[in-house]
C-alpha cells in the first residue's frame, strides 16, 4: 500500500505529460463598429464544399478590389481606383451585430461572420443559403489598408 501511495504521483505525473492540456479559451473581445472603419483591400477569397475541403480559391493579383466601410454605415467598393455605379449606393448599408458583419441592399442581407479581426487583417466567412457541394462556404481574406 506505501509503494501505491508514493507511486501514484509518479504515474500521473507521466500520465499528464502526454495528455493534451486545453488551452485556457478567453471570450472574444467585442468587435465594435470603430474597428471595422476604413479601407480594407480584398486578398483572397477561398470557397469550400459541404465536407470542409477547400474547393477554388480566387487571389486578386491583377484586380485590386478595395473595401471602404465608412461612418453612418456606408459601402463604398472601389476596384483599380475606380468607383462603379454599383460599389456606392444609398441602398448599400453595413451593420455589425454581435461577431457579424451584416451588408445590406434594400431587402437583400448577407450575414458574413468574423472569424478573426486585428488591426491590420480580418477573416469573414460567409455560408451559401443554398448549399451545394460545390460552394458551401467562402472565406474572404481582408489587409487594412486606412
Amino acid at each position: 500500500m506505501k509503494k501505491i501511495v508514493f507511486l501514484l504521483p509518479l504515474l500521473l505525473t507521466i500520465i499528464m505529460g502526454f495528455v493534451q492540456v486545453q488551452p485556457n479559451v478567453f471570450p472574444p473581445i467585442p468587435i465594435t463598429e470603430q474597428a471595422l472603419l476604413g479601407e480594407w483591400k480584398l486578398e483572397k477569397v477561398e470557397s469550400y464544399d459541404v465536407n470542409n475541403s477547400l474547393k477554388n480559391t480566387i487571389t486578386t493579383s491583377n484586380k485590386e478590389t478595395i473595401i471602404r466601410l465608412s461612418p453612418q454605415n456606408k459601402i463604398t467598393v472601389i476596384e483599380n481606383s475606380l468607383i462603379n455605379e454599383q460599389g456606392i449606393s444609398d441602398q448599400h448599408k453595413w451593420y455589425l451585430k454581435n461577431s457579424y458583419l451584416l451588408l445590406k441592399r434594400t431587402d437583400i442581407e448577407i450575414p458574413l461572420k468574423i472569424n478573426s479581426l486585428t488591426q491590420k487583417s480580418t477573416v469573414l466567412e460567409m455560408i451559401n443559403p443554398k448549399a451545394t457541394d460545390r460552394e458551401y462556404k467562402a472565406l474572404i481574406y481582408l489587409t487594412k489598408i486606412k
